[in-house]
């Protein structure tokens, strides 16, 4: 669930975490990019511990000029950087960065 009001991108994210993920291993990525593919905000927390959760996120967009942006998430071993290939069932994609959307900052 993505949405934009005020300023902040709000996510929603579900999670199925396997058990054979280590704890303590890996982080969530979100990533806002501009039209031209520049990094331009994001937000960083740690992978659940539970097997299956939620996390709502708020990023800060009010600094962004007017505009369409795209919504990536990724999945890294904090320690290392090392980014895990991920797969969008629905679209068939699969990539260490898989978009989440799309979004418009409106002047």
């Amino acid at each position: 669930d993505i949405s934009q009001t005020g300023g902040t991108l709000k996510t929603r994210l579900l999670w199925a975490v396997g058990a054979d993920v280590p704890p303590y291993t890996y982080s969530v990525g979100l990533h806002v990019l501009d039209a031209a593919g520049t990094l331009v905000a994001q937000a960083d927390y740690g992978l659940p511990l539970e097997a299956f959760a939620c996390r709502e996120t708020a990023i800060p967009t009010g600094h962004l000029p007017p505009g369409e942006y795209q919504l990536l998430a990724l999945v890294y071993n904090w320690s290392t950087g090392e980014r895990l290939v991920g797969e969008v069932v629905a679209a068939g994609e699969t990539g260490e960065r898989l978009e989440l959307g799309r979004f418009q900052v409106d002047g």
